[in-house]
């Protein structure tokens, strides 16, 4: 059941593990990133990410890895990201640190693609 709820969500959901790779991937993450569900499984989070904040993001999920907690635990981010064609879309996400038995399994994000919020077109 829990996977349906996953895949009929009104928002892409995602999960990936402890090393950010993709492990969870829903009809709604296909519909923003442009990458399907057997594309993006297995692969790392950078498929998502601008080239230009790979870096910073990957030692914040590290850290995050390390230290077992987020700063933005009750805040939901806005940030670029960038889709299978290379665009680059803008995105609100929360995420959650799942554990299991006390140990660290990775990284739950739901996300909504706000690009439209921010390049509005003129009604004519």
């Amino acid at each position: 059941m829990h996977s349906e709820v996953i895949e009929q969500a009104s928002e892409a959901v995602l999960f990936a593990d402890a090393n950010e790779i993709i492990k969870i991937w829903n009809k709604k993450a296909e519909l923003v990133f442009g990458y399907t569900s057997e594309e993006a499984i297995g692969r790392p989070l950078a498929i998502i990410i601008p080239d230009r904040f790979l870096s910073r993001h990957q030692d914040g999920y590290k850290g995050v890895m390390k230290a077992g907690v987020t700063a933005y635990d009750d805040e939901v981010l806005s940030v670029p990201a960038k889709r299978k064609d290379g665009s680059t879309i803008s995105i609100e996400f929360s995420v959650s640190i799942i554990r299991e038995k006390g140990e660290i399994l990775g990284v739950l994000a739901i996300i909504r693609d706000t690009t439209g919020k921010w390049h509005k077109t003129k009604k004519t």
